[in-house]
């Protein structure tokens, strides 16, 4: 695993320019119902686009509560698998 005292600035995001932290999106599957599609739409930090008939990708562009100022993560350590599984599609 990781040393217990990372430095920043040694890992790839230190020097990515993705917002893999600060928006990420999903896709609904199934969504037929037009007005739910607004409702979401007029949200703030919220981007709606059809895929096709039936799937929608939602972007939430809203950044992680546990980004520091430098997009470095404040809980690197203890972060949730879904983080520490994630697949940087910049990763070399």
């Amino acid at each position: 695993m990781f040393p217990k005292k990372i430095n920043f600035e040694d890992l790839p995001c230190a020097k990515c320019k993705d917002h893999c932290c600060e928006k990420f999106f999903i896709i609904l599957t199934g969504v037929k119902d037009k007005d739910w599609i607004k409702w979401l739409a007029y949200h703030e930090g919220v981007d709606v686009k059809r895929l096709d008939k039936e799937n929608i990708q939602v972007w939430i562009n809203n950044k992680c509560s546990y980004l520091n100022e430098d997009k470095s993560c404040s809980i690197y350590n203890k972060r949730p698998d879904v983080c520490r599984k994630f697949q940087c599609p910049y990763k070399k």
